[in-house]
């Protein structure tokens, strides 16, 4: 347990370090608040409606389909309507009906998701507009390379989208969008919830969500998950245990602070799924496992939070945020290779390779402050926001690499595989790993300015600009490679006008910086990456609010993408340029009571490399010239048509009052599994159906849910890892006894 918990020493010296270094800066974003009052022109200022400083209404128990505001776009509390970009938030209503545990379930109900598998199965594989994204938690960074396990719902109240960049507001970003987890918060009446999940293949999950007022201003929520799972893949099981505490302090009707831990410990068994054979997966049962049975990943995830806000007055107020987060974690993978000659010469069986990953270490720690505020000039009312932010993230990686000839593993029979008895072979670790193969250390610095206009005739502006400073320094194999630092200047425009309250066109052009997104093999960071995107659309609230569209077109380009190495897909490689047009709707609501419904559709006719420069090699990987690659070609895991829709009734009335009847289907298209489209993913559709029932039993409230996937059994592949394919899950139910008192 020393080894889990021995991070609060650490923790209390960046803490120290990161809240010093924004002393001043909190000073400063004060003494400018005190002193707008004196030297603004009275003539022209009016103030706006006051800023009300408060926990957003937890909607966790309200059984809505749409929330008409969000945070994430432009991190002030903005209607959708009023927001000249695409945003989806999906209420915690959606994971109820769906029994969504993971977040790309969740994400399922968005356009423009797709699924990809990430670290072996270990972690959140997830693209958006083409590029893989790093989900957020309360717009913190969760940091996802090192294997730290799927990310649990049980404490998620809803998860807010937005499609296209958004570094500008959040630093380190990827410019397909943001993804940010909203945590559930304490609430000022008790609260308390005890679920029991069961289902196919051993499935078994126990949450309690509980939360109430504790006296003197105190509340608290508290969220506990247990699961233990098999799978219809052989040999593949985990378990993982999930506690997240918060304590929240009312010190005043205008401050409040927050204190907040996650922790997550787990085990999974990392799967690749099948091979492929030439432009397709392998003719083999999904069942079938091409890793050993000791393959196994274990890891200890910590995040902590402190919070707090305080309001000047009805028109001011400003917020801090410090987190941290600490993983640990440990894999032993035998699997095939991510990309080259996978089956022997005979057909018989497939090369597998070890890979080793010891004592990997992550640490990020980030703090931010923004002040906001409302004023009117000239008949034009703003809502301006300025802020900075710093992100310090330390990793260090003990591993084998891939392409040493000690990693080539036995090689694994196709039509009658035979599995390694005992555990894993044993690593020197004076030979495997001189020292730590990979220390790093990245710091980010970034202040940024943003100004929402609302003008006469319902025309919304929308400016905002952001400085970022980002500085990596490596150490490998006890040789620093650290570089001069990167820095960007990057903006961000977008106007929208509303005619009529239930009709909205709008339009932006946002541009995104991430920095260096990797490490390259043969040593050093990788250049900064860059996009541009500009989006136009148009979206309509109808039914009296009860009903949410939007429609999107978006052009996204990108520049120095980083994607994996195919000699050793632990570390990068660039794609110089990489553009992605397409086209978006997404629907959301109640079209009748008690019928609601969640839909998406995304059409991506263009997703193509532009320019592309890849290394030749010879047989001792010296390099002896270069080629335009994988220009051309169609990028990876992007399918033209993606559609999903999802629709509930509940009964209103009557004897079946509360009973609750829901089917879904989702399509997705042909994908390319590799860069160089040698390999596709087959396309497919399956149904889901649930049916579920509550009443009252006196003062305690049962519901009883049924949730059947994929009912007609089609045998498909969600996902895919280079010349590797993840299988669907079969047929397969999952029930819910769930109890609040």
């Amino acid at each position: 347990m020393d080894r889990v918990f021995g991070w609060q020493s650490l923790f209390l010296l960046h803490a120290k370090t990161l809240i010093k270094r924004f002393d001043a800066v909190i000073i400063i974003l004060a003494v400018a608040v005190d002193c707008r009052v004196a030297v603004a022109d009275q003539s022209r200022l009016t103030i706006l409606n006051p800023i009300v400083v408060k926990g957003r209404i937890d909607q966790a128990d309200q059984n809505t389909y749409i929330l008409p505001d969000t945070e994430t776009a432009t991190r002030t509390n903005t209607p959708i309507m009023e927001t000249p970009f695409s945003v989806k938030v999906v209420p915690k209503q959606v994971f109820r009906d769906q029994q969504a545990t993971r977040l790309d379930q969740v994400l399922q109900n968005v356009s423009g998701v797709n699924r990809e598998v990430s670290n072996a199965g270990l972690a959140d594989g997830i693209t958006l507009r083409g590029f893989q994204v790093f989900p957020f938690r309360d717009g913190f960074r969760f940091e996802d390379q090192n294997s730290n396990g799927r990310r649990d719902m049980a404490n998620i109240d809803r998860v807010e989208v937005l499609k296209g960049p958004g570094s500008i507001l959040y630093g380190q970003a990827e410019p397909g969008g943001i993804i940010n987890m909203v945590t559930k918060k304490p609430l000022k009446t008790p609260f308390h919830q005890l679920e029991q999940q069961f289902g196919s293949f051993d499935f078994y999950r126990t949450t309690l969500d509980s939360t109430g007022p504790l006296g003197a201003g105190l509340g608290y929520r508290v969220n506990l998950a247990y699961e233990n799972a098999s799978s219809f893949r052989n040999f593949v099981n985990g378990e993982r245990v999930f506690v997240a505490p918060v304590l929240r302090w009312d010190v005043s009707p205008r401050t409040q602070i927050t204190l907040e831990i996650d922790y997550l410990h787990g085990r999974n068994t990392p799967d690749n799924g099948i091979p492929a054979d030439g432009n397709r997966p392998l003719n083999v049962p999904r069942e079938r496992f091409f890793g050993e049975p000791f393959n196994q990943a274990k890891y200890d995830d910590i995040v902590a939070g402190l919070n707090w806000s305080h309001a000047f007055n009805d028109q001011w107020r400003i917020r801090h945020r410090f987190y941290s987060e600490i993983l640990r974690s440990d894999v032993t993978n035998v699997t095939t290779p991510f990309a080259g000659i996978i089956l022997s010469d005979d057909r018989r069986s497939v090369r597998r390779q070890l890979e080793v990953l010891r004592n990997a270490r992550n640490e990020s720690y980030y703090t931010t402050v923004d002040l906001a505020g409302n004023f009117e000039t000239w008949g034009i009312k703003h809502r301006v926001l300025f802020g900075a932010d710093y992100y310090r993230e330390d990793t260090r990686w003990g591993f084998v690499e891939e392409s040493e000839d000690a990693l080539e593993f036995d090689s694994l029979g196709i039509a009658n595989p035979i599995y390694q008895t005992g555990g894993p072979p044993p690593i020197n670790a004076a030979t495997d790993f001189p020292g730590d193969d990979i220390d790093e250390t990245e710091q980010w610095f970034g202040i940024f300015a943003q100004n929402q206009m609302e003008l006469p005739y319902d025309v919304h502006v929308l400016a905002g600009l952001r400085y970022d400073r980002v500085r990596v320094r490596e150490f490998e194999r006890g040789e620093s490679t650290g570089e001069p630092p990167d820095d960007a200047l990057t903006p961000r425009a977008g106007l929208l006008w509303r005619p009529v309250p239930a009709l909205a066109f709008y339009g932006s052009y946002t541009e995104n910086f991430s920095g260096s997104n990797g490490l390259a093999r043969q040593g050093g960071k990788l250049p900064p990456e860059s996009a541009q995107q500009w989006e136009v659309g148009l979206k309509s609230e109808l039914l009296n609010g009860k009903l949410l569209t939007t429609f999107a077109y978006y052009d996204l380009t990108k520049q120095n993408v980083a994607v994996p190495d195919p000699v050793n897909p632990f570390f990068s490689r660039t794609i110089g340029e990489l553009a992605v047009r397409g086209f978006e709707f997404d629907i959301q609501g109640e079209l009748l009571p008690g019928w609601r419904v969640i839909g998406a559709y995304a059409y991506t006719p263009f997703a193509k490399i532009l320019r592309d420069q890849s290394l030749v090699l010879d047989d001792d990987e010296n390099v002896i010239g270069t080629n335009s690659g994988n220009t051309g070609k169609r990028f990876d895991d992007v399918p033209r048509h993606n559609v999903s829709i999802w629709t509930t009734y509940e009964i209103q009335q009557g004897i079946l009052y509360g009973l609750k009847l829901g089917a879904g289907v989702i399509t997705v298209s042909q994908r390319q599994a590799d860069l160089a489209n040698t390999a596709q993913a087959p396309g497919y559709a399956i149904v889901n159906l649930m049916a579920g029932y509550t009443y009252k039993l006196n003062k305690a409230t049962l519901r009883f849910q049924l949730n059947a996937e994929n009912i007609f059994d089609r045998h498909y592949f969600a996902s895919t890892n280079g010349l590797r394919f993840m299988p669907g899950v079969p047929r397969s139910v999952l029930g819910l006894i769930s109890i609040v008192f």
